[in-house]
């Protein structure tokens, strides 16, 4: 999601003058969040229920645009709304990503988004918590069904969605999501060598160990420490 939202050629078939698309897509974004208020809604009122066969349940909203058919395809959590990406009546758009990009979203490529793909589909904006709720209730129990009819397994496009988000709000702000095995790397003990190709999470779990470090010393000494040293191969990975 975030590398089409910087990718001009993406954003300019929305709106043309591409800085233009980006204000309407956080728009529409802020929009969305505040269909559920807080203490009265649990669900976001925006948009409709799909469900893709083969793939699962996901929720569709159409991005304002002047001469393009663009869709937001999001997910809905307790007090999280993740952003799957930018899609069309084709399917998700899919551009050339970054490393972070391949290494969290390739699984996404194996699943169809298009409309010609849709099973059914729900509006949800004029619906009660209490409707929204059944919906989802009703849509995950014929899924489970076609699930066992079609021997998909345990095949569950939410536990792909929560794989693949790249970036998650922290106390911190917006930090890159570690998958489970950069969490247990992040882990080891010192000295560590970790070997693994350009894109695997390298310099991510560094900064990483880098920051809980600093962490477990200011939690045990009441001044900033004096000297504290990380080295990296270029700036962007500062």
């Amino acid at each position: 999601m975030v590398e089409s939202f910087e990718n001009n050629q993406i954003m300019s078939r929305i709106f043309p003058n591409a800085e233009e698309a980006r204000r309407r897509i956080i728009v529409t974004i802020s929009e969305l969040c505040a269909s559920a208020k807080p203490g009265t809604r649990k669900y976001p009122r925006k948009g409709k229920i799909k469900w893709f066969k083969g793939a699962g349940k996901i929720r569709e909203l159409d991005l304002p645009n002047k001469n393009y058919d663009a869709r937001l395809l999001w997910s809905c959590k307790f007090r999280e709304i993740q952003l799957l990406g930018i899609s069309d009546h084709k399917g998700l758009i899919r551009i050339s990503r970054s490393a972070t990009g391949r290494v969290h979203n390739t699984i996404t490529d194996e699943f169809d988004f298009s409309d010609e793909n849709t099973f059914e589909e729900y509006p949800i904006e004029d619906l009660s918590d209490e409707e929204i709720a059944e919906i989802e209730r009703q849509m995950e129990r014929e899924i489970e069904k076609a699930r066992e009819q079609l021997d998909l397994g345990k095949r569950d496009l939410q536990s792909v969605i929560d794989r693949i988000t790249v970036f998650s709000i922290t106390d911190y702000g917006s930090e890159i999501k570690l998958t489970e095995e950069q969490h247990n790397a992040v882990e080891y003990n010192t000295p560590m060598l970790l070997p693994g190709v350009a894109g695997t999470g390298k310099s991510t779990v560094l900064q990483k160990r880098f920051r809980n470090d600093l962490e477990k010393w200011l939690q045990v000494n009441n001044d900033q420490p004096k000297h504290m040293l990380y080295l990296t191969l270029n700036p962007r990975l500062a």
